[in-house]
């Protein structure tokens, strides 16, 4: 009985790593993005554009990921009530295989804000997600985080309307 409490306790361990909490990224980090152009080198999946004059939140995200999906839902009740703008929430995705499926999903959660695709994958670079970079009005990255909690949507608020 001990090895299998044991047991599960590690698959548990495993499984919320990263996910269940939010911890600071140092600013040079090895996150993807340094600079809001830098998104110039994805596709750009669902044709919304970005803005590089003002403050932005990135969000590093894949399909699959509840807590992403929190946190995406919790930022689409924000843009719906108007706490924040549409093109200052742009999400980033790790190589779609289905893209129909991708669309389909952004299609359904109402995503209004630029969503961009690497062409490859980018897990080896983001150890957990949902992970976010804000960035403010020269495109510089101000502070990140990792994972989700129920005040990161409040920060990002804070620094978008700051």
């Amino acid at each position: 009985m001990r090895i299998i409490t044991l047991c599960l306790a590690i698959i548990v361990a495993l499984v919320s790593h990263g996910q269940s909490w939010t911890e600071e990224v140092p600013a040079d980090s090895t996150i993807p993005i340094q600079r809001i152009s830098d998104l110039d080198s994805f596709k750009n999946f669902n044709a919304i554009p970005y803005d590089t004059s003002i403050r932005c939140i990135v969000v590093y995200t894949f399909r699959g990921c509840k807590p992403c999906a929190v946190l995406a839902k919790g930022l689409t009740e924000k843009i719906e009530e108007g706490s924040m703008a549409a093109n200052h929430i742009i999400y980033v995705n790790s190589q779609v295989m289905n893209p129909e499926a991708l669309r389909q999903y952004l299609e359904s959660s109402n995503c209004v804000s630029p969503y961009y695709v690497t062409e490859k994958y980018t897990d080896s670079l983001i150890e957990y997600y949902p992970s976010v970079d804000a960035f403010d009005g020269n495109s510089e990255r101000v502070w990140s985080k990792t994972g989700y909690s129920p005040s990161l949507v409040r920060k990002i608020v804070k620094h978008l309307n700051q």
